[in-house]
């Protein structure tokens, strides 16, 4: 009997076969195995043999590189800031003329991410935009009028002095560069994925267009009422995007920024500003 076995294992030790694979052992390698039953012998395959790869054992662990494009509007909130009793009516002038408009911003940015953790850095650039209606100035003018008297039969000249009021509206602008960097976290499930965004950015005033109410009730165009660089705004966001291709996506954002003081040296007046935006981008893989 245990002749019979060993013939048979020395004719399975050619032909063993597992995962669809042939292992050719020596006999010799088998001896020992004389007496042990054919059903426990395993043979390990070449797969089980080979360390696992890094990419099988964490797909994602290296870094994923993506352009944005996007644009983006929404509403400035602005809050002067806190006067003498002397500048009081002058403030409430200010506020009841000033008219914020709904600004643009357009970004092109590059993504950088690993696993769940997303890296952002780009240009934006924003057009700020106002509607400055100061208070209707009134004049005299003197109007002659001309008609046909029909008792004398001969043209009557009468003269009518009238008030004008005239009403002028303005529309200063501003329009910044911002280099911005952002740090988040994005989860991705299916064709759908979500981020939260953190970032800060610099703003470089490169066109400003300024009309405003000085203190005296002038109107005055100077550029110095609005700041040349006004600094770091801070602000966060969430973004939404759906894949459409295999490195196309298209996305929906919401963001809250706090900007940077955009007072000029000539504005008596401080002020505070923030804005909430929403936007649209278009996301291409790299």
């Amino acid at each position: 009997e245990a002749e019979t076995l060993l013939a048979q294992q020395q004719h399975a030790s050619h032909t063993i076969e597992q995962s669809s694979q042939v292992k050719f052992l020596p006999s010799a390698a088998l001896k020992p195995l004389a007496w042990m039953p054919i059903e426990d012998l395993v043979v390990p395959s070449v797969e089980d043999q080979m360390p696992p790869s890094p990419t099988a054992v964490n797909p994602k662990a290296t870094w994923s590189f993506s352009l944005r494009a996007s644009a983006a509007t929404g509403r400035e909130r602005r809050s002067y800031s806190a006067v003498q009793s002397d500048q009081q009516a002058y403030r409430e002038d200010r506020e009841r003329q000033e008219q914020l408009l709904p600004h643009l911003r357009a970004g092109l940015h590059l993504e950088a991410q690993r696993r769940q953790l997303l890296l952002r850095g780009g240009l934006e650039l924003v057009k700020f935009r106002e509607a400055f209606t100061p208070v209707a100035s009134q004049t005299l003018r003197l109007r002659r009028d001309t008609f046909l008297n029909p008792r004398t039969g001969r043209n009557q000249v009468d003269q009518v002095i009238e008030r004008v009021e005239r009403q002028t509206e303005y529309f200063p602008s501003t329009t910044q560069l911002i280099p911005r960097v952002g740090v988040g976290y994005r989860q991705r499930i299916g064709r759908w994925s979500a981020a939260v965004v953190g970032d800060a950015g610099y703003a470089f005033t490169v066109q400003r267009t300024a009309y405003r109410l000085a203190e005296d009730g002038a109107v005055s165009s100077d550029p110095g009422w609005i700041a040349s660089q006004p600094g770091f705004e801070l602000g966060a966001s969430v973004d939404v995007d759906v894949q459409l291709t295999s490195r196309l996506s298209a996305g929906a954002q919401l963001s809250y920024r706090r900007l940077g003081e955009r007072s000029g040296r000539l504005d008596p007046l401080g002020s505070t500003h923030s804005l909430v935006e929403f936007g649209a981008s278009l996301r291409v893989q790299l």
